[in-house]
């Protein structure tokens, strides 16, 4: 604070009643020198220590008491520098700001008003990260176009105070009451004489607290991957794309949520089904029975020889990745379509296309007059296995699809029962045909109890081909 006829130190003049003459380079105060060095030291160590608690300790809450802060180097101030302890009994507003900031380039004005008309009873520190002179040589330019002069006591080049209360923005003002608790954290906007007059009567501001836990974040890392900016739980859109994760045991899920949107997620899948997935739209699946590859080398799309550890060995040598696509409610009917283009903008070698065959199909329908299954209403489940089906609230559809992709009859089932509710169903498979699959036969036997039926029949289906990308 400025008082009439006061000398204060210019800006960037250095504080010479603080400069200590050096000691004689004598034998006799030589012991002194390494021992006084070591106080030194240790001193310096543990204000390291104390400071690097505080900085990354959670950061305070309004109502917490603070401890004794330091402000340094401090110009434009009776004295070079000060603590929190010396404002007792008055209000100070810390001001973290920033000279590309325009806010609080605007701000600067005020605040000085507000300084001489609360003078004696209200306090504003201005803290910049930015070096001295950078800030000292805008100031002056400032106080030059302005043709005025500030009297805002000024802390330059901070990292310690920035550090313990983590302005995610700013310009950001930090309120301390008069026995030096944190009263608030606001914006520019609560900075006013009403507010200030609020607090010296004790009460408190109509102030809009800020956030003020800033997140750590790394420029090198990735941002969300291990905490890095946050948690993620704020995701609004995103798309990624990872090489084959260690422990992660593979899958793929698509979720739809009426307030979040949708979310895809493939865990180390191969590049096949990462593309039957991302095609697999507009009421269509592709699987291994209706997808094609023509490329000269299969081997890094697909393996249907290995399973168990030799599968996961297989994804790991570069054949194994994780995608994840998080799309909002509006977007959601666009995501496979998106997925798509992520794919061919990364695995670049390859094409794929969609093309109509006719071929030979078992028909599941229903048997005129039968019965419609219908579900108990238990937990979702699909089994199949050689021995049989087992269906619980799940639709034929899924049925069909799961039918398919794991070949478990010589020609793909195609539903045409019109029935798209959940439905409980269980088909135990007691022979087999002479080709060593199941027997359609049996198997009619046993879906007649469902009203439902397998007849073969042609029809043309769509056909996922892949191809080698021409050059």
């Amino acid at each position: 604070m400025r008082f009439p006829g006061q000398l204060l130190p210019k800006r960037n003049q250095p504080d010479t009643n603080n400069i200590t003459p050096a000691y004689p380079d004598t034998n006799i105060h030589q012991g002194w020198k390494e021992y006084k060095w070591t106080i030194i030291l240790i001193l310096i160590a543990f204000a390291i220590l104390f400071t690097s608690i505080f900085s990354y300790a959670q950061a305070p809450k309004p109502g917490d008491r603070l401890p004794n802060l330091e402000f340094k180097p401090l110009t434009n101030y009776e004295h070079s520098e000060a603590k929190l302890s010396d404002f007792k009994g008055k209000v100070l507003i810390l001001d973290f700001w920033a000279t590309w900031c325009a806010p609080c380039v605007a701000m600067i004005p005020k605040m000085d008003s507000l300084q001489q008309a609360f003078a004696g009873r209200v306090q504003f520190i201005s803290i910049a990260y930015q070096p001295e002179n950078q800030v000292h040589n805008f100031m002056e330019k400032l106080e030059a176009q302005h043709h005025r002069q500030y009297h805002l006591a000024e802390v330059t080049g901070d990292t310690t105070l920035k550090n313990s209360f983590h302005p995610a923005s700013y310009p950001h003002y930090v309120w301390i009451d008069a026995e030096g608790k944190l009263a608030a954290i606001t914006g520019f906007q609560d900075i006013n004489a009403g507010n200030i007059r609020k607090m010296l009567a004790g009460e408190n501001p109509a102030t809009t607290v800020k956030p003020y836990a800033e997140q750590p974040y790394d420029y090198h890392k990735p941002l969300l991957i291990g905490g890095n900016g946050g948690d993620g739980n704020n995701l609004l859109y995103h798309s990624l794309l990872t090489s084959y994760t260690p422990g992660l045991h593979p899958g793929l899920a698509i979720v739809n949520d009426t307030i979040t949107g949708r979310k895809i997620t493939c865990k180390n899948n191969s590049i096949h089904q990462l593309y039957e997935l991302a095609w697999s739209d507009s009421g269509r699946n592709f699987n291994r029975q209706n997808t094609r590859l023509l490329v000269k080398d299969t081997t890094r799309l697909v393996n249907r020889k290995d399973a168990g550890q030799p599968y996961l060995d297989w994804l790991a040598r570069g054949n194994g990745f994780c995608y994840e696509l998080q799309v909002p409610r509006d977007l959601a009917p666009s995501a496979l379509s998106m997925m798509r283009q992520d794919l061919d903008r990364y695995f670049t070698g390859y094409k794929a296309s969609i093309i109509k065959e006719t071929r030979q199909c078992l028909i599941l329908s229903r048997i005129p007059g039968g019965r419609a299954p219908v579900t108990k209403g238990n937990n979702p489940d699909v089994r199949l296995d050689r021995f049989g089906w087992t269906v619980s609230n799940c639709s034929l559809g899924i049925l069909c699809e799961r039918l398919n992709y794991y070949q478990l009859l010589h020609d793909p089932v195609v539903d045409e029962t019109g029935l798209a509710d959940p439905i409980d169903l269980e088909v135990p498979i007691k022979q087999l045909s002479a080709k060593g699959g199941p027997d359609t036969g049996a198997i009619n036997t046993e879906l007649a109890r469902y009203g439902l039926q397998l007849q073969p029949g042609k029809r043309t289906r769509e056909i996922l081909i892949l191809s080698d990308r021409q050059p």
